[in-house]
């Protein structure tokens, strides 16, 4: 899965997008400090407590040998959601972010009560934002998308799952940082985190850019909603979508289908100034009806996508006109995709709308 990632962003198309929509680049500007950092993470599994399944698990790991299946399905799984951590923290391609990852492993720990993992690994990160990737993490575990991976990889009632400790603290934390670490997860100090639906819903953050206001967007779209620009940019999600689900394997009206669609256009705020006061949001949400195994799937290569300039493409294609949404990143490091669920966990998908407080790609 890490690899279609990469493959995808390694196209063209976000160079193709830029060279449409910047016709006079600006100075890249100074990369920001960062710092090798360590972390670890406490997740649940299904398994029964047992020294010697956990004993067979972590077999090898002091020689840094991945005897267990298992344990090399969850590291896997576990590198994944912390690439597109760190490139939401950092603001950077997910292939970047997965070239700063050093090292990432996991060990099975029995108390007589609960079979946890704890994933330890070493990564580089952009000074100041650790808060950031520790919210990030936590929503990833929290809403079951390790899960769902750590289960397409062969993880089986090893794959990671979700926990929630009493004190509302995150699951994990950067050692000899400001945010504090977890302890071991007990019955005492932790329960387990039902996980979300089959169905899940995707939250794509896009914004538009003209000197026109939502207002108009929507009379344009008349009768409710049904024509171009509102009707491109669905079915740019649309598109989008299904390229999404073809390049995995899913087939339209067997394992696949659109269940739902929605589309929200939000001003820019009162006060702003130059471009900002140009710039919209588009907010749209599409739900697929797929295996749940494949909603982690599904989300990092909808990600992958989006920042590359394909939905921009279809929509575009279809007639959004002025109105063609362009991918862009929070500089507070919320998620721009996602899944709405993650609200719960930190704020991290999705947020308030400051134009002054974004990155276009």
């Amino acid at each position: 899965m890490r690899s279609l990632v990469l493959l995808l962003l390694a196209g063209d198309g976000r160079s193709l997008l830029q060279s449409i929509y910047s016709p006079s680049p600006s100075p890249s500007p100074s990369p920001l400090p960062t710092e090798v950092v360590t972390g670890f993470t406490y997740t649940n599994t299904d398994k029964p407590s047992s020294t010697i399944d956990a004993a067979e698990y972590n077999g090898g790991r002091r020689r840094n040998l991945l005897v267990s299946a298992y344990r090399q399905a969850n590291n896997e799984a576990f590198r994944t959601i912390l690439a597109l951590s760190i490139a939401t923290a950092n603001g950077v391609p997910t292939s970047q972010a997965d070239s700063s990852i050093s090292s990432v492993d996991s060990e099975a720990l029995t108390n007589n009560e609960l079979m946890v993992l704890k994933f330890t690994y070493t990564f580089e990160l952009v000074v100041g934002q650790e808060l950031a990737l520790v919210n990030l993490i936590t929503s990833y575990v929290n809403t079951g998308i390790l899960t769902s991976l750590a289960l397409s990889k062969g993880g089986a009632s090893w794959a990671a799952a979700p926990l929630k400790y009493l004190n509302g603290g995150p699951n994990n934390c950067i050692t000899g940082k400001a945010t504090p670490c977890p302890p071991v997860p007990n019955k005492q100090n932790t329960e387990p985190v039902v996980l979300p639906p089959t169905q899940l819903g995707f939250q794509i953050d896009t914004y538009v850019q003209n000197d026109q206001s939502c207002g108009v967007f929507w009379q344009q779209s008349e009768p409710h909603g049904s024509k171009p620009p509102n009707a491109a940019i669905r079915l740019g999600m649309r598109s989008t979508s299904d390229e999404v689900a073809e390049g995995l394997g899913l087939v339209k009206g067997k394992n696949y289908k659109v269940a739902s669609m929605s589309n929200l256009c939000t001003n820019a705020p009162k006060g702003a100034q130059g471009v900002n006061a140009q710039r919209k949001r588009m907010r749209t949400t599409v739900t697929p009806k797929l295996p749940a195994e494949r909603n982690a799937d599904f989300l990092i290569s909808l990600r992958a996508k989006v920042d590359a300039g394909v939905f921009t493409h279809y929509a575009q294609q279809w007639g959004a006109g002025i109105w063609t949404p362009k991918p862009f990143k929070y500089l507070s490091g919320a998620s721009t995709i996602c899944a709405p669920s993650q609200k719960a966990y930190g704020g991290s998908c999705g947020g308030g709308w400051k134009p002054s407080a974004i990155t276009p790609l």
